[in-house]
């Protein structure tokens, strides 16, 4: 029986002293806080042209010229927004294709959706449209004030797209609208076709442009250039309502011209784009093609300059919230990044340091950079960490920096070491413990822990409290209401002005004996 209440006595020892340095805790010299890969990146606060990008859909993605999987969110990276097409007023109709059953902007109520988004490959965004031959198109039906609503007369328009066909094969229809007009007191078909032709690209107006006297007209715009499959290509129609002048580009280089006009020259009377038809009739895409098909957009103006680039000539930035290290007096040690920087890319970083911040979760102060893996200055110190980041692509937008994940590594200012010299007084019915001072720039008191048995600080009979009791910065104090005969056992710990505090470790132990002759207490 004694040694199990020798054992059960141990035990609640232990889970006792547990307890108290839970309230207690001592602190580790140095800390790591993570962000990105496997901690994620919940701290962090996109502001401009940045996103986090996991590359989408099973397989790999090309992104920056690194390959990523999809399949681990911890593959997240921090990089430059893509500089997709914005809807704006003049936005007719845009398609980004990055997932199933969705219209970005325009005039278009979507009918059917049949393509593919695999997402194994894409031009901009984490997805394209993929359409295998006669499987699958997507129909949209024009609505009111669109381009291709009945009985409206057209100005400038433009027609873009990115094309990455598998096969190229003859007739296979990239865009597709049909209706009809009436023509000398006879309907007429109207048909805008966009179709592969001898490994390029036919543009086919049928009775689209409207000439005097309203007879029939067609014309048709065919690039020079052969494509090759399996390659990523933009292409753009636009018209130039003032001069007549339709202009095919393919990747920003003009490909043909045609002016449609009365002498087909400049300077001659325009035929305006006119839809007629007693009812909408639905824009089809992808009728008969096999391929990807990505950022669709239809315009109300002339556009000679699009988006060829995948990223803006401008920074993009983040800012981390404030990150809690702990103490008022915790120092940086160093920040180590893991990124990729290509050609002219780059990254720049920067911090801010303070023990207090706003209620919208900011630090005050000015941002100061630093340099990945190099010492912070010493002087460097506060509870709150807040870093941001700037993204710069490379010269030409083709490029943008990534990073992947953050390590900063920290010092919390040490708590005050305890007192090394304690004396134990005796009196009747009391005992008066006291020690030396402890030197501490940041000090704000002491705690006296007791008890009856040795490790054993569950005292709750003095008069002055239960243990563990707050001193202040006194370096003495006599506990009454004791019994006399009885041992009790103290240690002493020094907390700083921490908020929260943090007590140091505990001193070495000492005891004594409340009784009426005075006997000394000994360590």
């Amino acid at each position: 029986m004694k040694t199990r209440d020798v054992l059960l006595n141990q035990i609640v020892r232990i889970v006792f002293l547990t307890a108290v340095w839970a309230i207690l805790p001592l602190p580790l010299s140095a800390s790591e806080v993570s962000i990105g890969r496997s901690a994620g990146w919940a701290s962090l606060c996109l502001l401009s042209r940045t996103t986090l990008r996991v590359p989408s859909g099973s397989g790999e993605t090309v992104i920056g010229g690194n390959r990523i999987s999809f399949e681990e969110k911890s593959q997240q990276v921090l990089m430059l927004d893509e500089d997709s097409y914005r809807p704006d007023t003049n936005t007719d109709l845009l398609l980004h294709f990055d997932r199933r059953n969705e219209v970005n902007g325009g005039l278009y109520r979507l009918m059917e959706d049949g393509a593919h988004y695999p997402r194994t490959e894409r031009k901009f965004g984490p997805g394209a449209a993929l359409f295998r031959k006669m499987e699958n198109e997507i129909a949209l039906m024009p609505e009111a004030s669109s381009l291709l609503y009945p009985d409206t007369l057209w100005s400038d328009f433009t027609i873009e797209f990115w094309l990455r066909p598998q096969y190229l094969e003859q007739g296979e229809t990239i865009l597709l609208w049909q209706s009809s007009r009436q023509i000398e007191k006879a309907l007429a078909a109207q048909e805008i076709q966009v179709y592969v032709s001898g490994r390029s690209l036919t543009w086919r107006f049928d009775n689209i442009f409207l000439p005097p006297g309203n007879g029939p007209f067609s014309i048709e715009i065919e690039g020079r250039t052969p494509l090759v499959p399996e390659q990523w290509h933009h292409h753009s129609l636009c018209f130039n309502a003032k001069t007549g002048m339709l202009l095919y580009q393919v990747d920003g280089k003009d490909e043909a011209v045609r002016y449609i006009t009365a002498t087909g020259q400049e300077g001659s009377s325009v035929f305006l784009p006119y839809i007629g038809g007693p009812e909408a009739e639905p824009l089809r895409l992808g009728t008969g093609y096999t391929g990807f098909l990505d950022e669709l957009r239809i315009s109300k103006t002339l556009i000679e300059t699009s988006h060829l680039k995948p990223y803006p000539l401008k920074s993009g930035t983040a800012e981390t919230i404030p990150i809690d290290l702990g103490g008022k007096h915790a120092r940086v040690v160093s920040i180590e990044t893991d990124s990729s920087i290509e050609g002219m890319s780059r990254i720049g970083y920067f911090y801010r340091q303070s023990n207090t911040k706003s209620d919208y979760e900011e630090l005050e102060g000015a941002w100061k950079p630093f340099v990945p893996g190099t010492p912070f200055p010493v002087e460097s110190k506060g509870r709150f960490l807040q870093l941001r980041f700037e993204l710069f692509p490379d010269s030409t937008g083709s490029k943008s920096p990534m990073l992947s994940e953050v390590h900063i590594l920290y010092e919390q200012d040490p708590p005050p070491v305890p007192p090394s010299l304690i004396n134990v007084v005796p009196e009747d019915g009391s005992l008066t413990i006291s020690w030396n001072a402890v030197s501490a720039h940041d000090l704000s008191g002491y705690l006296l822990l007791y008890g009856t048995a040795p490790d054993d600080y569950r005292g709750s009979s003095a008069h002055e409290g239960i243990s563990p009791i707050n001193v202040g910065k006194n370096t003495s104090i006599t506990l009454t209401g004791l019994e006399n005969g009885t041992l009790y056992f103290f240690r002493i710990a020094a907390f700083d002005n921490d908020d929260p505090q943090r007590p140091g470790p505990l001193s070495r132990e000492v005891y004594g004996r409340p009784t009426q002759n005075n006997t000394q207490g000994r360590p």
